[in-house]
C-alpha cells in the first residue's frame, strides 16, 4: 500500500495544483506545458502500475524475505557464539543453552516458510493476473545463455523498465543476486551487532590507538579473501572437469537448438514438452515465416531502418550496401506479388494464385 501512495502521490499533487490553479488565466502555452507534464505523470504511473515494475517489485520483496528466512539461523548461531560479547540474549532474559531451542525453531520454520511463499505467489499470480513462472522461465534463460561471467558487467539492461528495479532485472533473480543478497544481508547484520556492543560496553573506537591497525589489517584480509576467491572461481580443475564458478555456456547456433536439445533430454513436465514442440514445429513451418513476415513486415523494416543507421552505411563496401538494399527491397515487396528484374514469365504470382483458390472455394460452395 506504501509502494501504491507513492506511485500515486504525483498524480495527487498535480491534481491540487489543477484544482487550486486558475485555469483560464493561464496563457496557451503555460497551458499545454502543464498538459504536457500531466501526461508525462500519468504514463509514468500506467508503466510502474501496468507493466513489469509491480511483478518485479513483489519478486524483489519475496527474494529478500527468503533470503532472511534461511539467514536466520546464522544470525542465532552468532548469538550463541557471542553471547557475552553481545548481550542480546541476556536484555530478554533468555540463557545461553536456551539459545539452541531457538535455533532448531528456526531451522524447523525454514521449509514451511517456504511452502507457504509457493502458496502465497501462486495466489498472487491469480490475483493480479502475473505470468509469474513464465517471467522466471525468461530469466533463467537469459542467464544461462549471457555473455559474461559476471552479470553485472553486462550493460545492456531493459530501459523499457524503471530505473530502481533495471538491475534487478538484470540479475535476472540468479545465484549470483541471491549471493549479493546475502553478502550485503550478512554485512548489515554484523554492523548492526557492532554497533550494539561498541554501546553496551560504552567502548569510544574512535579513540582507541589500535583501531587504524585493525581498519588496516581488515582491509588487507577482505583484498585478499577477494583475489583469492576471483582465482578460485575462473580456475579451471580440468581432473575434476570443473570450468569454474558461474562459467558461460559456449553458444552453438540459435534458440531451434537449445530448444531442441530440451527436448532430445527431456527437461519439463509433458505439457510443456509438448508446447515446446509445437513452438518449434511453427518456427520450422514456412506458413508461420510467410503469415509473421506479413503481418510484421512494417515493424521489420522500421527496426531494420533504426539497426543500420545512415553513417554506417556510409562506411560500408558497395557489396554490402547492395546486400542491404536487396533485402530492403525484398521486405518491401515481400507479399505484393509484384513482379522484378529475372522472374520467369511462366511462374504466376502468389496473388494470382490466392485468387484462384478463393474462386475454386466459392464454385465448390
Amino acid at each position: 500500500e506504501i509502494v501504491q501512495i507513492m506511485t500515486l502521490m504525483p498524480r495527487w499533487k498535480m491534481m491540487l495544483v489543477r484544482r487550486f490553479t486558475r485555469f483560464r488565466q493561464l496563457s496557451d502555452e503555460e497551458k499545454q506545458r502543464q498538459e504536457r507534464r500531466w501526461e508525462k505523470a500519468n504514463e509514468a504511473i500506467e508503466m510502474q502500475c501496468e507493466g513489469v515494475e509491480p511483478l518485479l517489485d513483489s519478486l524483489g520483496v519475496y527474494s529478500i524475505e527468503s533470503t532472511g528466512i534461511l539467514l536466520a539461523p546464522l544470525v542465532f548461531s552468532f548469538l550463541m557464539v557471542m553471547y557475552e560479547q553481545t548481550d542480546v540474549a541476556t536484555k530478554y532474559g533468555v540463557e545461553k543453552n536456551e539459545l539452541r531451542y531457538y535455533l532448531v525453531f528456526v531451522f524447523f520454520m525454514i521449509p514451511w516458510g517456504l511452502g507457504f511463499d509457493v502458496l502465497l505467489v501462486n495466489a498472487t499470480e491469480l490475483i493480479h493476473g502475473w505470468k509469474i513462472h513464465d517471467y522466471l522461465s525468461y530469466q533463467h534463460y537469459r542467464f544461462a545463455n549471457r555473455t559474461y561471467r559476471w552479470m553485472l558487467n553486462s550493460l545492456n539492461v531493459d530501459e523499457s523498465i524503471s530505473e530502481s528495479l533495471q538491475t534487478m532485472d538484470l540479475m535476472c533473480f540468479s545465484s549470483q543476486y541471491y549471493f549479493l543478497t546475502s553478502i550485503f544481508a550478512i554485512g548489515m547484520m554484523l554492523a548492526m551487532f557492532a554497533v550494539q556492543m561498541f554501546t553496551r560496553s560504552q567502548h569510544n573506537f574512535l579513540g582507541d590507538p589500535a583501531t587504524p591497525v585493525v581498519v588496516l589489517s581488515m582491509c588487507l584480509v577482505c583484498e585478499g579473501t577477494r583475489r583469492g576467491m576471483t582465482y578460485a572461481s575462473i580456475a579451471r580443475i580440468g581432473h575434476f572437469e570443473w570450468p569454474g564458478l558461474w562459467a558461460t555456456k559456449q553458444l552453438e547456433g540459435t534458440m531451434d537448438d537449445t530448444v531442441a536439445a530440451r527436448l532430445a533430454v527431456g527437461v519439463g513436465n509433458q505439457a510443456g514438452l509438448e508446447q515446446e514442440r509445437l513452438e518449434l514445429q511453427a518456427l520450422n513451418s514456412d506458413r508461420f515465416r510467410t503469415r509473421f513476415m506479413e503481418r510484421n513486415r512494417p515493424w521489420v523494416l522500421q527496426h531494420l531502418v533504426d539497426l543500420i543507421p545512415a553513417e554506417v552505411i556510409k562506411s560500408m563496401s558497395p557489396d554490402s550496401i547492395e546486400q542491404i538494399r536487396g533485402i530492403h527491397a525484398d521486405l518491401n515487396n515481400f507479399g505484393k506479388g509484384l513482379r522484378r528484374p529475372g522472374d520467369r514469365p511462366d511462374i504466376s504470382s502468389d496473388t494470382d494464385d490466392e485468387e484462384n483458390e478463393r474462386e475454386r472455394r466459392r464454385q465448390w460452395e
